[in-house]
């Protein structure tokens, strides 16, 4: 098809004849005419209809504007070039239009390219999207009500690859008269969709693309604020007897939960997908809201639409508080919030504060939040880490790998090392303390010691102060680096400390070893055992089933951990890394139980209510088990697991756990040695384990917990 644009090409001196700088514009112009039209027919196939329909405008140009650039433009009666424009110009009124948005483009907010002009910015914005979190993508809208100003920009630039705003989803297109209709009712059907918080506008005619912009602004609040009413209206009327009749075992209806995650975490996800899972197993009817694609927001439209649609009895959210949507829920709609990674969301007095009578915490550190951030103790639901029962063979071999572990704890120490000085600042005297606390640190662990507890790394920087001559007086401050230190940096050194002892005895002993996780190719010390990711669901289940003995060498309780009890349920078995935790806990546990009813929840309170002639008994425990007291008291550290179903009365936490645990590498490699080819031994380990844990901690166990204390409470209002 020949598209007709206009030979009156405007040209500047050039050396070559005008006739040959002319044929060239044309024939390339032509050439990116084709190959534009040809992508919007594959991916936009009604904007290339309405070009089709309308045709080629007689009047357009391509010519030269000031600064030298190529420009479209049509061509007036007086046979005079008309930029697409506005100005004579464009390229100084880009350049400040863009300095106006750019704070925006860098936020990666939803940006309106109101007018096309001459689409060098659409080049820009398609060609140097912002870095934005993780897999995130910044949304563009696209206006453009002329289709002549479209057609030049069409011939005047590429939009065709894979990498043009003709192919990407995150550009939004709304050409033609009727583009702001076309805008109106995308927004309004498409709630995931943000509202662009800032504009760019290049057209003719700013003016009256701003006035129609900005009235289907208020088109939005006005369907917004109407939404919100009827969601008013369908929870104006709950009541708590009602409510708990739903959370209880034999409910007059199929009760409805809504969860929210985020595509942009996968662990979120999977966890969020498990509770799903879960909940329907016990008689839910469950939808989960996340975003639909990598440009697209779990923003409070979405939320509010799944909301007045599927009329959910429960919100259920992980790591997000209902304060921080604002007024999206009801103040009578249950929340659920499972706090699985402590963040500065969730470890502060304002958060705690604004936890309502029908907002429930989930955690397994209740005690923590109650008496460093003010929870509600009501409010709280005891909730640790939970595992997934997948659907596993009726048999299986362990024909694999002799040994696998799976961790993206795969940086080094020395970044470990920055990543603790770049967050506490270059500012003195912190950075000395910082430096002082390093050394320390790595000074034990390359004598062969560790810090096994918490406790155990607020006693190296307390000697890194002492050792400086400087202290740190704020005691929260204390606390956050405490934490800091234990999170970034202890955390690394306890597992690549493992992994020193695991390597070796591979190495000698000729058995195989898998790493898996992103980034342990590029580590200097372990690259050669690196096994690229492993996708989480049936292709982690499949190795951990697979592998002779798989690793655990966190330092925490391994019977709190979700990646122990998924795999234990997956068919493996694990050897572990020995952590106080695994002990104390179910120590302390043991002499509760014997000695006090259920009301005794401190360390006060058992010592008021102890017997005279086990006082001396009681103190002695408390003082042995004081390393698990860090963030809260020691009793109430154990109760809280109790309850949480971690610490079974009378029972280990989990079968045969000295067997299958190790403190150091001549222990690890007797053990490996006893296990690895004894397939009979190890499989009746794994399964008296994944029995045990699968009673207690599992999702649907977990959930139904969460569903009776609910339940509880929610009777204690009536």
């Amino acid at each position: 098809m020949e598209i007709g644009i206009s030979e009156q090409v405007r040209t500047v001196d050039s050396p070559l004849p005008q006739t040959v700088k002319r044929r060239r514009v044309l024939m390339d112009s032509h050439r990116r005419l084709r190959a534009n039209l040809a992508a919007l027919a594959e991916h936009r196939p009604q904007i290339h209809e309405l070009l089709m329909q309308n045709g080629p405008p007689s009047d357009l140009v391509i010519h030269r504007v000031r600064g030298g650039r190529w420009s479209v433009g049509m061509v007036s009666p007086e046979n005079q070039s008309i930029s697409a424009w506005r100005g004579d110009d464009p390229i100084g009124a880009n350049v400040a239009a863009w300095s106006q948005i750019r704070p925006a483009w860098q936020k990666g907010s939803a940006l309106a390219l109101c007018g096309i002009g001459d689409g060098y910015a659409l080049a820009a914005l398609a060609a140097h999207p912002p870095t934005l979190f993780l897999m995130q993508q910044q949304p563009v809208f696209v206006f453009e009500p002329d289709l002549r100003v479209l057609w030049g920009v069409l011939a005047l630039h590429d939009f065709s690859g894979s990498d043009g705003p003709i192919g990407q989803a995150r550009f939004r297109w709304f050409v033609g008269t009727d583009w702001a209709d076309q805008f109106q009712r995308e927004i309004l059907d498409n709630p995931a969709l943000r509202f662009p918080d800032a504009q760019l506008y290049m057209g003719i005619e700013p003016a009256l693309v701003e006035k129609v912009f900005r009235q289907s602004a208020d088109a939005v609040i006005d369907a917004d604020r109407i939404l919100t009413g009827q969601i008013a209206e369908i929870y104006a009327d709950v009541d708590a007897k009602a409510l708990a009749g739903l959370f209880g075992q034999n409910p007059p209806r199929r009760p409805r939960v809504l969860l929210m995650t985020s595509r942009f975490s996968t662990v979120l996800q999977y966890s969020t997908a498990d509770t799903a899972e879960a909940m329907a197993k016990l008689g839910w009817e469950t939808r989960t809201v996340v975003e639909p694609a990598d440009h697209l927001r779990l923003d409070k439209r979405l939320m509010r639409h799944a909301i007045a649609e599927f009329k959910p009895d429960l919100i259920f959210v992980i790591d997000h508080l209902r304060h921080e949507y604002g007024q999206v829920f009801p103040p009578s709609l249950p929340y659920a919030c499972w706090i699985q990674d402590y963040l500065p969301n969730l470890k502060n007095t304002d958060a705690g504060a604004k936890v309502t009578q029908r907002d429930f915490v989930l955690t397994a550190s209740g005690t923590e939040f109650v008496r460093n951030f003010g929870y509600p103790l009501r409010q709280i639901v005891d909730m640790p880490n939970l595992g997934r029962v997948p659907v596993r063979p009726i048999t299986w071999k362990s024909d694999g790998l002799d040994l696998a572990y799976t961790s993206n704890w795969s940086g080094t120490t020395g970044q470990a090392v920055e990543d603790i000085l770049d967050k506490l600042g270059g500012a003195e005297p912190m950075r000395t303390i910082a430096q002082a606390a390093c050394a320390r640190i790595l000074q034990i662990y390359e004598t062969g010691g560790c810090l096994a507890v918490q406790c155990d790394v607020r006693a190296a920087i307390e000697q890194a102060q002492r050792d400086c001559g400087i202290a740190i007086s704020d005691p929260v401050v204390l606390d956050s680096i405490v934490n800091l230190f234990w999170q970034k940096l202890n955390n690394h050194l306890f597992r690549q400390q493992s992994l020193e002892w695991i390597t070796e005895i591979v190495q000698r002993r000729g058995w195989r070893l898998g790493l898996f996780g992103r980034g342990w190719e590029n580590h200097p010390r372990f690259a050669k055992f690196a096994r690229g990711f492993v996708k989480p669901g049936t292709d982690l289940e499949q190795l951990v089933r697979s592998t002779r003995i798989n690793l655990h060498l966190e330092p925490y309780a391994c019977f709190t951990h979700p990646r122990l009890l998924s795999g234990l349920f997956a068919g493996g078995f694990f050897l572990v890394r020995d952590n106080p935790f695994n002990h104390l806990t179910v120590k302390l546990a043991r002499f509760l139980s014997e000695n006090f009813d259920p009301s005794v929840e401190t360390s006060e309170d058992a010592r008021r209510a102890i017997k005279p002639d086990r006082r001396e008994q009681l103190e002695a425990i408390l003082a042995q088990c004081a390393p698990i007291g860090e963030q809260a008291d020691t009793v109430q550290w154990v109760r809280n697991w109790q309850r949480a179903g971690l610490l079974p009365d009378g029972r280990e936490p989990m079968p045969n756990l000295a067997e299958i645990t190790f403190d150091d590498a001549a222990t690890l490699e007797r053990k490996i040695e006893q296990f690895i080819s004894n397939d009979v031994l190890r499989g009746a380990i794994a399964q008296g384990q994944r029995t045990e844990l699968e009673s207690r901690l599992s999702y649907e166990a977990g959930m139904l917990r969460m569903c009776r204390r609910i339940e509880q409470l929610l009777r204690e209002e009536v």
